[in-house]
């Protein structure tokens, strides 16, 4: 670990520092604004970026995956040379909470758990004057 002095690592892309954000952030303060600095237009580019590809990628691999489930039918298994495709039919047992809120909703109730956590939304910024974005801010808030 890199954490010296009381000094945390450098931000980075890894699990661990969304897991160490989370817990060092875990609520705002409700309707605070700050400005951000110039170069956080450039992270915003690259975030979306990032998330135009991970869809790309994401409907290229379900194509692929579909074509293969297709290839394969009702056959389980298939092979090519030392490689495989395996699409087993797979049982699992699923707790139905919706029903048992509607047909026991005071058993439900006493189970039920609030979690807060914070969810991030990046919009590039399209606006270059800066009385416009903050006529956008006030408009937000």
């Amino acid at each position: 670990m890199h954490v010296t002095d009381d000094i945390p690592p450098p931000v980075d892309g890894s699990d661990a520092c969304v897991d160490f954000l989370n817990r060092q952030y875990p609520k705002c303060a409700s309707r605070s604004k700050i400005k951000l600095p110039e170069s956080a237009a450039g992270l915003i580019r690259q975030h979306n970026k990032a998330d135009a590809q991970i869809k790309i990628h994401k409907e290229q691999k379900q194509k692929a995956a579909n074509r293969l489930k297709q290839t394969l039918g009702e056959h389980e298994y298939g092979y090519i040379r030392d490689g495989y495709v395996k699409w087993p039919t797979i049982t699992k047992k699923d707790f139905n909470a919706k029903q048992l809120e509607i047909d026991h909703p005071e058993i439900h109730a006493r189970y039920v758990v609030k979690i807060s956590q914070r969810r991030l939304t990046v919009k590039e910024p399209t606006i270059s004057n800066e009385s416009n974005q903050l006529h956008y801010l006030k408009k937000a808030g």
